[in-house]
């Protein structure tokens, strides 16, 4: 199957799945929120059925959102830091140190997306501008720009 073709069934799931669950919150949220963790799990398997190279590169990329998304919502929820006074509930799943496991995953998504959506960005304005980039400037752009998009 192409890539192109992969992208869009990955696609036409992901904003079924999210009207959905969007409908769903307005008429029943806390059954909506109880599968929160399995709707995570679909967008990550749709992330990794269309990722073209599931290589070292990326995996390392996996794991570093996964622990760091973690260890900071555990600063979070343990300190009041970060993002003020705040706790998970038991509605995600299986925890650790009373934060959900599957909130590396929802913090993986996160990332991914921001940089998918930098790269087209950049790509597009590379093209736009008739030349190309410097790659310390897409770097620059990437890490800033994907930060506040974040």
């Amino acid at each position: 199957m192409s890539y192109e073709k992969k992208q869009r069934i990955a696609t036409l799931i992901a904003i079924v799945f999210h009207v959905i669950g969007f409908a769903g919150m307005l008429i029943n949220k806390e059954w909506m929120a109880s599968v929160t963790g399995l709707n995570l799990l679909l967008m990550l398997g749709l992330v990794l059925y269309t990722h073209e190279k599931l290589d070292v590169p990326f995996w390392i990329f996996f794991m570093s959102c996964f622990i760091i998304g973690f260890v900071v919502e555990y600063i979070g929820t343990s300190t009041g830091y970060l993002f003020g006074d705040y706790k998970y509930g038991n509605v995600l799943g299986i925890s650790l140190k009373e934060v959900p496991l599957i909130i590396g995953v929802n913090w993986f998504l996160l990332m991914y997306c921001c940089a998918v959506t930098m790269h087209f960005m950049i790509n597009k304005l590379s093209v736009a501008s008739g030349g190309e980039v410097s790659k310390r400037i897409k770097w620059m752009s990437l890490v800033i720009d994907g930060a506040m998009l974040a």
